[in-house]
């Protein structure tokens, strides 16, 4: 019997943001950054386990700032339908097979800054490369 080839995930939040930061214009990242700007969008994996032999579905956190409650939850909107609109497509030689909603988006304003931000979780479904 041969032994079974060696899958390696890829980066999934780096992969989103990366399309996030194009599209939008905006700060991405995983940290809050200092200085503070206006609006920007944080992404954090938040779980994630493999679907198929080759596929992974990773949860991932988005927290999206902006100047008020309203355009925290447009931004939300915008940033969520880039993310979706990115499920068939190849990024980074990475396929996204799927993109799903997991909860939100939702008003949560930034306990330590009390500036406006708007929260929501997706599931994006990625495959791994085989390693030697």
């Amino acid at each position: 019997m041969s032994a079974l080839p060696t899958l390696v995930f890829p980066d999934a939040v780096e992969i989103v943001l990366e399309q996030v930061a194009q599209q939008l214009s905006l700060p991405t990242g995983t940290k809050v950054p200092n200085p503070r700007p206006d609006s920007f969008v944080l992404a954090r994996r938040t779980g994630s386990g493999r679907v198929t032999m080759v596929t992974e579905a990773v949860s991932i956190a988005f927290e999206c700032w902006a100047g008020s409650p309203g355009e925290a939850d447009d931004l939300a909107q915008r940033v969520s339908a880039l993310v979706h609109s990115m499920q068939g497509g190849t990024y980074s030689n990475v396929p996204i097979y799927r993109v799903s909603d997991v909860g939100g988006p939702r008003d949560q304003p930034d306990e330590l800054s009390d500036q406006p931000r708007s929260t929501f979780t997706l599931e994006v479904h990625v495959r791994g490369k085989q390693q030697p």
